[in-house]
């Protein structure tokens, strides 16, 4: 037996049955091919099946109507239109109408030829009115089992002549199942989003605004981080916008030139100690020394408020080994004498010119 079939066919018995729910009005006919073979491989032959799908009754009618309309002056039993029904199943089918509930307006003349026609019960109308008219038809088709149908038809109310052609006419709608006090209701809650909305919109053109307005006057929230020593702080500047250090190096309030003499930092940093002799070696409280540092810091109303204070000490104050780094010798005017690097010969001639310059004919800038 073929694939994808509703059927099954027993291989022993050759019994024919049904896997799914057939449908006549999906598909009426099946045709297939069953292959019948000996056992043992021996001689098979094949065979076309056709089925047909009876009908039963299981569809309800449906109503068909053109456009029924009433005219104003429509008078007591004046037919307004002609019913009619149709049913998808192939049974012979006797249709019979009748009013689902009662009309005030109007009535239905069942025909017993499956038609029936609709007739005004009370006349005239009136076309200021605002009443809505409708009737809710009900047919039952007669079979086995009987199947029947529950249709609310619409009547439109016209102006019309005396041949009942109409020239104007109101259309019947159908009244929505929202009454006034709900329709404020939901334009309450749409007008209150719609506010909410423009007061987000302004709240973040206003942010925006503030932010121009801080560019402009040259305030930075940035962290400053400032370097004057050889070492110990290369790797923390990964955390940091190295464009603010560059630009806060070259800025001319951070530089010190030979011919400047040295004054407080306004960022309260430790000073490098100015002096030419050797500084005695001496026990501090480094406690005591970051409390005065944040003290220093927290009363300066000359400095910026950064979000974050880095202090640093420099190498080799309080030692009485100096210090090692080539920039604190220089810029700190140390009397070190370097000649006897001449005395290490040739490989080390470059390095005894760059400690053999003056230092005051350089100016370095970290």
């Amino acid at each position: 037996l073929e694939t994808g079939l509703p059927f099954r066919i027993d291989p022993t018995s050759g019994q024919l049955s049904v896997l799914s729910r057939l449908d006549r009005e999906v598909e009426e006919q099946h045709m297939f091919k069953v292959k019948a073979e000996e056992e043992n491989g021996g001689l098979a032959s094949f065979a076309e099946v056709f089925v047909k799908v009876l009908d039963i009754n299981d569809n309800p009618p449906e109503l068909t109507a053109n456009d029924i309309f009433v005219c104003e002056n429509d008078v007591r039993n004046t037919v307004i239109g002609i019913l009619g029904a149709s049913d998808k199943d192939d049974q012979a089918a006797h249709f019979t109408f009748s009013l689902a509930r009662p009309s005030s307006n109007f009535s239905i003349r069942d025909h017993d030829n499956n038609t029936a026609a609709l007739l005004v019960k009370e006349g005239p109308f009136n076309l200021e009115d605002s009443s809505e008219y409708s009737v809710e038809v009900l047919i039952s088709d007669g079979g086995q089992p009987v199947m029947s149908s529950n249709t609310k038809l619409q009547i439109k109310l016209c102006q019309c002549d005396t041949k009942r052609i109409f020239s104007r006419c109101k259309a019947s709608m159908q009244r929505m199942g929202v009454s006034i006090h709900a329709l404020i209701a939901i334009l309450l809650c749409i007008l209150t989003i719609l506010v909410i909305v423009i007061l987000f919109v302004m709240r973040k053109h206003y942010q925006k605004d503030s932010l121009a307005s801080m560019k402009n006057s040259g305030e930075i929230h940035e962290q400053l981080v400032t370097y004057d020593e050889e070492g110990g702080g290369e790797m923390d500047t990964n955390g940091y916008d190295v464009s603010i250090l560059t630009s806060a190096c070259n800025d001319s309030s951070l530089l010190r030139r030979p011919d400047q003499r040295s004054h407080s930092s306004m960022y309260a940093m430790v000073q490098k100690p100015h002096q030419l002799s050797q500084p005695t070696a001496c026990k501090g409280d480094m406690a005591a020394m970051i409390d005065m540092k944040k003290d220093e810091a927290d009363h300066d109303r000359d400095g910026f408020p950064y979000d974050t204070l880095h202090i640093y000490g420099y190498e080799g104050p309080e030692s009485l080994a100096g210090s090692l780094s080539s920039m604190d010798s220089s810029s700190s005017g140390s009397n070190l004498d370097y000649d006897f690097l001449n005395d290490w010969g040739p490989r080390f001639k470059t390095l005894a010119e760059l400690y053999g310059a003056d230092g005051a004919n350089y100016y370095h800038q970290y």
